[in-house]
């Protein structure tokens, strides 16, 4: 197997986009491991600001220590409002 085909943790993976994503974007963004058909995924949503525009500038790569990498463009307060329940296990992937 060569190197870039190995694929990192759950929780490192986390821990690396959150690192990155502060040099992407200045808005409220939260990183997550989510699957779909394709399968698991790292996806980093990022709020919209308030005029409704999207700030990222720039991307992770689609692959990402070994994870296919989505940003998902969410609206204001989102982050808040759908994560707040599960925040404190998020937490824990992310340290």
């Amino acid at each position: 197997m060569n190197k870039d085909s190995i694929k990192a943790s759950d929780a490192e993976v986390i821990k690396a986009a959150m690192k990155v994503m502060p040099d992407l974007t200045e808005q409220k963004f939260w990183c997550y491991i989510n699957s779909d058909d394709g399968g698991s995924h790292l996806v980093c949503a990022v709020e919209r600001n308030e005029s409704d525009k999207s700030d990222v500038g720039g991307h992770l790569p689609n692959n990402f220590m070994g994870w296919r990498s989505v940003i998902l463009s969410v609206p204001n307060d989102y982050i808040d409002i759908f994560f707040s329940k599960n925040k404190e296990e998020a937490l824990v992937w992310a340290f």
